[in-house]
This record gives C-alpha cells, sequence and structure tokens, in this order.
C-alpha cells in the first residue's frame, strides 16, 4: 500500500515536470507584447550608439 501511493507520487511528479517544460517552452515562444518589444529595441539602439561613440572616440585616439 505505501509502495502504491509512493508510486503515485512519482507518477504525478513526473506529469507534473513535464506540463511545467511545456509551459515553459510556450511561454517563451509567446509574441511580445507591443510595449515590450518597442522598450528593447530602444534600449539595443541606445545601446548601439555607446558602442558606435566607443568606436569613434577610440579611432581618433589613435591618430594622434
Amino acid at each position: 500500500r505505501i509502495q502504491e501511493k509512493k508510486m503515485e507520487e512519482k507518477e504525478r511528479g513526473e506529469e507534473s515536470q513535464e506540463k511545467q517544460k511545456k509551459e515553459k517552452i510556450r511561454r517563451q515562444k509567446r509574441k511580445r507584447s507591443k510595449r515590450s518589444k518597442e522598450k528593447m529595441l530602444a534600449e539595443k539602439k541606445h545601446r548601439a550608439l555607446i558602442k558606435e561613440m566607443r568606436r569613434i572616440f577610440h579611432t581618433s585616439d589613435d591618430s594622434d
């Protein structure tokens, strides 16, 4: 009887893990909200500007 309970708990645990994995994949594939996407793109543009300025200053320092 104890073994049956342990087997059932193990099965439920495995089902739960499988369900969690599927849910995680589903969340990862979910489309971003418009606001979230705009924010992400703005951050990327800002980062690109910082890197561009760093590159410009670095090349101008070499010419001295």
